[in-house]
């Protein structure tokens, strides 16, 4: 029972890394380093008491502009996911930029991003050429089409929510065949393209409202087991990649139809984790639609059939059991 806890709870950290805390204590710092510079030309939207952290976050990387990842709601996704540290939110804004020109196999996030759907326009070192996203997923290469049928993530259309959805259907994906059939790699350049698709559409909803938009994650554990503890290699490193690459991109992480075994746990040690992520975090059972609308304001309506909802025909929703020789499939013409 304990490894089964375990691997549920894994879920939950995974998900937790991508909406990193924030500490009080570091913000002074960054304010003091940011008093003497000018708020002028700041979009709206920043947070007064967080303005001149913003504008100093600004001048540490040298950026003016939009691109890359350089309007000042985005800085503000790095300068919080950092603990409100200004160096160490510059630091991984140069980090995430040369991350970005070449993250797979000698290829840009554009190119990644145009293999697995709709043209995002973007260039080669990773920025965009448009504040609008219209990006939508549809497999132009024989290894995206491979990894959408095994896909468990996916980000719901856009219906009348401010926010992105996001749904993992944790429990229904094929850990095991995806180990057996070799096709790791690919299904986390799938995962890489979900986390893009979700910082871009934030990005873009954050600019029209004025204000720092994050997507709702809602993560599906029906039929989650302690199987997939021998997994957690492979979670760690799209933990990485999340912490390092794709600051605050999500706002509420909703665990529904979790086990009961997990929601008892979690009640012992929600008291011991930071209000912050505590607000953040939310465990449901089978009977969860009115704490969902609780913790996110998302209503039934805005959910995928399978969930109960409205939604019918979803993209990539089936999470398909992954069949032996799999990778045949990238042989073909």
């Amino acid at each position: 029972m304990g490894r089964r806890r375990y691997a549920s709870l894994l879920v939950i950290t995974w998900a937790a890394y991508i909406t990193d805390s924030c500490s009080f204590f570091t913000r002074i710092t960054a304010l003091r380093r940011g008093r003497e510079h000018s708020t002028e030309g700041l979009l709206s939207g920043v947070p007064p008491e967080e303005a001149q952290a913003i504008e100093a976050l600004r001048s540490a990387v040298g950026t003016s502009g939009m691109e890359p990842l350089a309007d000042p709601l985005t800085l503000l996704r790095f300068y919080r996911a950092r603990n409100r540290n200004v160096d160490a939110a510059a630091e991984m804004y140069r980090t995430t930029l040369a991350w970005r020109s070449e993250p797979f196999d000698q290829a840009s996030i554009g190119d990644l991003m145009d293999a697995f759907g709709t043209p995002g326009q973007y260039h080669e070192d990773g920025s965009r050429s448009t504040s609008d996203w219209t990006w939508s997923p549809h497999p132009n290469t024989l290894e995206a089409e491979l990894a959408y049928r095994h896909a468990f993530f996916t980000r719901l259309p856009n219906q009348h929510v401010p926010e992105p959805i996001l749904v993992w259907r944790a429990g229904h994906a094929d850990y095991q065949g995806i180990v057996r059939e070799d096709l790791v790699e690919i299904m986390i350049k799938a995962f890489v393209v979900h986390l893009e698709d979700a910082l871009q559409a934030s990005r873009t909803a954050s600019l029209k409202s004025g204000k720092l938009v994050r997507a709702r994650l809602i993560i599906d554990c029906d039929g989650f087991g302690f199987e997939n503890v021998r997994y957690i290699p492979i979670l760690k490193r799209i933990i990485a990649l999340g912490k390092s690459y794709y600051p605050e991109v999500a706002a509420t992480v909703t665990v529904i139809r979790a086990p009961a075994f997990l929601a008892t746990f979690y009640k012992l040690v929600k008291p011991f984790l930071p209000n912050m992520l505590q607000q953040k975090i939310c465990i449901l059972n089978g009977n969860f639609h009115d704490g969902l609308k609780k913790h996110t304001g998302l209503d039934v309506a805005s959910l995928p059939d399978f969930l109960g909802g409205n939604l019918r025909g979803i993209k990539f929703g089936e999470v398909l059991p992954v069949p032996s020789n799999a990778l045949n499939f990238l042989c073909q013409s």
